[in-house]
């Protein structure tokens, strides 16, 4: 087992040389190394600084809260209306859009919100100290479309994201308990491994069935990417569509087969250019507004995603793409594959960028040479054809 062992390291280390040592290559691969890791020392100080901002702004709370317990008697009706405004704003993505009552603990809510929403809006409003009951005349609506107030908005925080203070704690306890599992005997194990799943919990912000996959199901890593285009929807929409074109423009992707029933097989470059494919269905299609796809059960690559078209007031179409997930060893698999360059939310923006040139010039520098617009939208007329 020794040698063998001695073997794999030897091949693995012969891997990452011939990688970083590339006489073509490497120069760019070190770069792009080293901007990582400056990067990550930036993360660290950025989160040190956010974590000792939010335990002062938290301990000042705890002294206010403590303060008005003694004190105790009714609230001001102004004072628990700005309170509830306050817990409102760290729940949703629209708190301008309602409309806080107070009339002597008594608190209404007015006005309209997104339906997914509506339970939390609740729940922190009567958490509120001094609120004695809460009337809720809300509008829950099940999409912002239609509703100007809903529009636009901040992303509410991921539930399972943790506070910086509480990610400071859990490296630093977790770094604790990594350095005395390794010299604690029978019980080292066990602690190192408690050590290792917080110390990973805290420094990437993710539960750890998202870090390692397992449980997870598509959603281990979440891109996002939007983009401008100066055409109108349909032009957009008319290249998007024929999902075969993609291999043309599209860095990473090898081959987009149709097999049938909105059913399609997808082929792209893996690491070390080892290329891996798997089955994706498509489960919504609206022309000129959006596509959504998921990988079929028992694919190699779990993922699902969203492709919206907005048309905008000046002309332009804003292209909005949503993906999730789950490569082998979920996150830690994602950050090696960045590691070795294949970083997919850098590979989406480029490839987003490229569609962007195909739409307004009319060609594109493709994994084939020059691509033009005219020869997609054929493609996309035999294909629709087909279909």
């Amino acid at each position: 087992m020794s040698t063998f062992s001695s073997y794999l390291g030897s091949a693995a280390l012969g891997a990452a040389a011939v990688y970083w040592l590339d006489p073509a290559a490497g120069a760019r691969r070190r770069g792009l190394a080293r901007d990582k890791l400056i990067h990550s020392a930036q993360g660290v100080v950025g989160l040190a600084s956010a974590a000792s901002r939010d335990a002062l702004n938290r301990a000042r709370g705890l002294v206010a809260e403590a303060l008005g317990a003694l004190h105790g008697g009714p609230v001001d009706d102004e004072v628990l209306r700005e309170r509830v405004r306050a817990r409102l704003g760290h729940v949703l993505s629209h708190p301008g859009a309602i409309e806080v009552r107070c009339e002597e603990g008594k608190v209404e809510l007015v006005g309209r919100i997104l339906e997914d929403e509506l339970a939390a809006a609740l729940e922190v409003t009567r958490g509120v100290r001094g609120v004695r009951e809460v009337v809720n005349t809300l509008v829950a609506c099940k999409t912002a479309e239609g509703v100007p107030e809903l529009q636009g908005g901040h992303p509410r925080p991921r539930p399972e994201s943790w506070p910086p203070s509480a990610r400071l704690g859990a490296v630093v306890a977790g770094a604790g308990l990594v350095a005395v599992g390794r010299r604690a005997g029978l019980i080292g194990t066990p602690l190192g491994v408690a050590g290792l799943a917080l110390l990973t919990r805290g420094a990437l912000d993710l539960p750890l069935r998202r870090v390692t996959g397992v449980g997870a199901g598509r959603r281990a890593v979440d891109v996002e990417k939007a983009i401008e285009i100066d055409a109108p929807v349909g032009e957009v929409f008319a290249l998007w569509h024929d999902m075969e074109g993609f291999p043309r423009f599209m860095s990473h992707v090898k081959e987009v087969r149709c097999v049938g029933s909105g059913r399609y097989h997808w082929t792209v470059e893996g690491p070390a250019g080892v290329p891996f494919g798997w089955d994706a269905i498509v489960t919504a299609w609206e022309p000129n507004e959006r596509i959504c796809w998921k990988s079929v059960a028992g694919a190699a690559v779990r993922q699902s995603g969203m492709v919206r078209f907005e048309h905008l007031p000046s002309g332009c179409t804003r292209l909005s793409v949503k993906l999730s997930y789950n490569p082998p060893a979920g996150a830690i698999g994602h950050a090696l594959a960045a590691a070795f360059g294949l970083d997919p939310k850098k590979q989406m923006a480029g490839d987003l960028v490229r569609l962007k040139s195909l739409v307004e010039t009319g060609k594109v520098t493709g994994r084939w040479g020059e691509v033009r617009r005219d020869e997609i939208k054929q493609r996309s007329g035999d294909g629709a054809r087909a279909r």
